[in-house]
């Protein structure tokens, strides 16, 4: 799970927690600890995520954080002593880091989800999928960690999907044109079913019967794409490309089955749809997998193993840091 942030960078978060990593498998390189130190030395950034984390230790009570005596609250821009390699019991690491990265997704996500789940009509939690029946008689299935607005007139029925995926079967109104809308997509139908998934790397709409008209009101300007059975739009959230292609019909939201179905998709957005279904947070801390794709079947009811045959196969492994917690990274 990863969000964006304005009070630290997302990478420099990321990189803090890597460290850990790395200083979790040899304490006592002494190469290593060196280099976290030219780290935090590097930017003021770096120390203040570095801060952050080492802060978050304490609350693990008695437990004494590993470099402690260190960094002692000092400005980042100072120089730096020399490491000392501090050793520390494996469990007693595990729980450390947990707190760690607890206070820091607590820090960095639970603002802007709680300002999404207010503004929510309907909302799934982590692991939770579930159909509603709206008042005009259409059904959406709500993927896990997901939330919609809905907003029914006289003139249209508008439902806008503010975080995760959602599949919908809309009951036919020639009068009272049914749009969903996602970032910056608004899909258009009478009377169809089809899916819209909303994630930090792209938006998409994949249709499973009739038709729909998607509108998208990126840069250089605005484009509008006519959907059939089996066909899907993809927008790159970061460049603004859209992009169609052909799936197949069957398989589109075959999350509602338990399984997730992919066909050459970014990594990126398959881990946010694996993790929706893990029961407490994953942290990704993998710059690598960012720029792979992937085409596979997925098992949902699993999400562990789930994420170890996607990110295995690049490289990528999974930590299990506590059954809540779990990590991708590339060492």
């Amino acid at each position: 799970m990863s969000r964006k942030t304005d009070i630290l960078p997302d990478a420099v978060l990321q990189q803090a927690v890597a460290w850990l990593h790395r200083v979790q498998a040899a304490p006592n390189d002494e190469a290593l600890l060196r280099a976290v130190d030219d780290w935090i030395a590097e930017d003021e950034a770096h120390g203040r995520a570095w801060a952050l984390t080492r802060k978050a230790w304490t609350l693990a009570g008695d437990i004494r954080p590993v470099f402690a005596e260190t960094w002692e609250d000092r400005p980042a821009s100072t120089g730096r002593k020399r490491l000392a390699a501090h050793g520390m019991g494996r469990q007693r690491f595990a729980l450390a880091m947990t707190a760690a990265l607890a206070a820091c997704l607590v820090l960095f996500v639970a603002a802007p989800e709680l300002t999404t789940w207010l503004r929510a009509s309907y909302t799934t939690a982590a692991a939770e999928a579930r159909e509603i029946l709206l008042e005009d008689g259409s059904s959406v299935h709500l993927s896990a960690d997901t939330a919609i607005s809905t907003h029914f007139a006289a003139d249209g029925r508008t439902v806008t999907l503010l975080q995760g995926e959602a599949f919908f079967q809309v009951s036919q109104d020639s009068a009272r044109p049914f749009s969903v809308k996602a970032g910056a997509l608004t899909v258009t139908v009478t009377g169809t079913a089809f899916d819209v998934a909303l994630t930090e790397a792209t938006l998409s709409v994949a249709v499973a019967s009739g038709s729909v008209r998607v509108a998208y009101a990126g840069t250089p300007g605005a484009q509008e794409f006519a959907l059939s059975p089996g066909q899907r739009l993809a927008v790159d959230r970061e460049t603004g490309v859209p992009a169609k292609a052909t799936v197949v019909a069957e398989d589109i939201a075959a999350w509602r089955g338990g399984r997730l179905v992919v066909e050459d998709a970014a990594v990126p957005d398959v881990l946010d749809a694996i993790a929706r279904y893990h029961r407490g947070a994953v942290l990704v801390v993998s710059p690598s997998l960012k720029q792979r794709r992937v085409t596979g079947v997925f098992d949902l009811r699993d999400p562990a193993r789930a994420l170890k045959v996607l990110a295995n196969p690049f490289g990528g492994v999974v930590r299990e840091v506590t059954p809540y917690l779990l990590t991708v990274s590339d060492f």
